[in-house]
C-alpha cells in the first residue's frame, strides 16, 4: 500500500507559522541569568558582584523597553488630526497599497500602537508620509506698509 503525502489540509490552514525571535527581550534575558544561577558550579559560586552586575544590566534594559514604548505611543498621539499615507500589502501577493487620510485615533492593545486611517489600522512602520491640513490665518496684507492716518 502506498503512502502519499498530505499537501493540502483544511485543517493545518490555522496553525500560525513559527516566527524565529531576532532578538532578545528582558525576558529572555532573565530566564539565561535565572538558568545561570541554577546550573553554577556550588564549589565555585558566582560573584555577587556578577549578580549585581546583570541585575543592573536587566534593569537599564527594561527602563529601555519601556522608553521605547513611551516613545512610540506619545509618536503616534501626537498624528491624530494628521493626514498620512501608508503603504501596507495588497491583496495580491507582493503587490503594495498606498492609503491617504486623516489620522482619526489611536488604538493601544498592549505593546502594540496602531493608528486608525479610514477605519483601517496601520502600524507606525506603515507611514510613508505625515502632512498637516492646518492651514493659520494669513493676517490682512497692508499696502506698501503705510497705516490708515485718519484715527
Amino acid at each position: 500500500m502506498a503512502i502519499t503525502a498530505v499537501e493540502s489540509s483544511p485543517y493545518l490552514s490555522d496553525i500560525p507559522a513559527r516566527v524565529a525571535k531576532t532578538e532578545l527581550g528582558k525576558d529572555d534575558f532573565m530566564k539565561l541569568l535565572i538558568t545561570q544561577m541554577q546550573n553554577q558550579d556550588p564549589l565555585e559560586p558566582m560573584d555577587n558582584n556578577e549578580y549585581i552586575a546583570q541585575m543592573a544590566q536587566l534593569s537599564s534594559l527594561e527602563q529601555m523597553s519601556n522608553l521605547s514604548q513611551s516613545f512610540q505611543t506619545s509618536q503616534a498621539l501626537s498624528l491624530v488630526g494628521k493626514t498620512v499615507t501608508a503603504t501596507t500589502t495588497g491583496q495580491e501577493v507582493g503587490s503594495t497599497e498606498e492609503i491617504t487620510g486623516k489620522v482619526s485615533k489611536v488604538t493601544i492593545s498592549g505593546k502594540t500602537v496602531l493608528i486608525v486611517v479610514d477605519g483601517k489600522e496601520f502600524s507606525l512602520s506603515d507611514i510613508t508620509e505625515v502632512s498637516d491640513d492646518t492651514v493659520s490665518e494669513v493676517p490682512a496684507a497692508t499696502t506698501s506698509g503705510v497705516e490708515d492716518s485718519n484715527v
